[in-house]
């Protein structure tokens, strides 16, 4: 299944940086990151990791974790699972492990200077007015751009996506309210 969704990918938004470029900077990053989610899953559900697993979901994580979105998002989901485990009065080390992973890798590309210059002359010469941006039209544009990406363009990923989770959801909800909200992307997907 992941192979099927992985072929669906508009791989345009690759190429236009460069198919290695592209394939290096933004595909492997997000497969390591999602081997290294795996191990979510398993510690969520209480199944066993093995020895040698261990190592295998640090060092994804580690080359996952070098690409800043990917970094945010992982952060963001060690940071979730940790609380649902705290909650249920659950502690895993290898959970907080990952989080410190993905923290310093964090830190590290926020006090990088090379990202703060690149950002500058990358911005200097491709977009100068958005130095003068307000911080809320800045968060205006990046919404503005993902919603047109993922809803205005041709997005078979998203919309293949967007299926699958309004088919589990259905078929693993009763509640009507579950239901509504699975369908809301699915049906502005196909609205527009």
């Amino acid at each position: 299944m992941i192979v099927s969704l992985m072929s669906i990918y508009p791989y345009y938004h690759v190429i236009s940086v460069g198919m290695v470029a592209g394939s290096v900077n933004y595909f492997w990053p997000l497969a390591f990151a999602l081997i290294a989610a795996y191990s979510l899953h398993k510690i969520i559900n209480g199944k066993k990791i093995k020895k040698y697993e261990y190592m295998i979901y640090v060092v994804s994580l580690l080359f996952g974790v070098n690409n800043e979105q990917i970094c945010f998002v992982m952060l963001t989901a060690y940071a979730v699972c940790a609380i649902h485990l705290l909650l249920q009065r659950r502690v895993n080390t290898f959970v907080l492990i990952q989080f410190g992973i993905c923290l310093l890798s964090l830190i590290y590309i926020l006090t990088c200077p090379g990202n703060a210059f690149r950002m500058i002359k990358e911005t200097a010469t491709w977009f100068p007015e958005y130095a003068s941006f307000s911080f809320l039209q800045k968060i205006d544009l990046g919404i503005s751009t993902v919603i047109q990406k993922i809803f205005f363009t041709d997005n078979r990923l998203f919309m293949t996506f967007a299926f699958l989770m309004f088919v589990l959801i259905w078929q693993t909800r009763k509640n009507v309210l579950y239901r509504i909200t699975a369908a809301i992307p699915l049906l502005v997907l196909i609205l527009l």
